[in-house]
């Protein structure tokens, strides 16, 4: 059994898998699902920002979408955050977006007396598959479940 390929062969072998992802594209977003998933057992699990609504923030599926991008339900309400970031989510904007910028706080920027506030969720940082879900759909202009752009019907 031979275990090693020419040269020739492993040319055309990388060829062969550049032409694969490039004819591929990229994956495609995230859906809203997906994420209201995520928030699911990440934000509202222990009643957080499900029944509770800490910091006046429901992310029960009922709630969430309009709560995140509505022009009027997803301003920021922590007042030291408001000049930076005056949303909880920027369509097309990771990098603007209050909520992304809260998930990826770090120890030091994080804190009850912070400008920013509390990194979310508490005690249990997100990891970096989850924390990609989130800022690929923020990305990719935080469509709803019925792929609508943002706000998508929210006041």
């Amino acid at each position: 059994m031979r275990t090693w390929r020419s040269s020739r062969q492993q040319r055309r072998l990388g060829a062969l898998t550049v032409v694969f992802w490039l004819g591929c594209g990229s994956p495609p977003p995230p859906s809203y699902t997906e994420v209201q998933a995520l928030m699911n057992t990440s934000c509202t699990f222990s009643s957080c920002h499900g029944t509770g609504r800490a910091g006046g923030l429901s992310l029960v599926a009922s709630d969430s979408y309009c709560a995140l991008v509505g022009t009027r339900d997803g301003a920021t309400s922590l007042l030291t955050a408001k000049d930076p970031f005056p949303r909880r989510i920027i369509p097309g904007s990771r990098s603007q977006s209050f909520l992304y910028r809260k998930l990826t706080l770090s120890a030091a920027d994080s804190g009850t007396g912070k400008p920013l506030g509390q990194g979310m969720p508490p005690n249990q940082p997100l990891d970096e598959k989850s924390l990609d879900l989130f800022g690929r759909w923020i990305d990719s202009g935080a469509l709803n479940t019925a792929g609508i752009a943002a706000p998508g019907g929210c006041p």
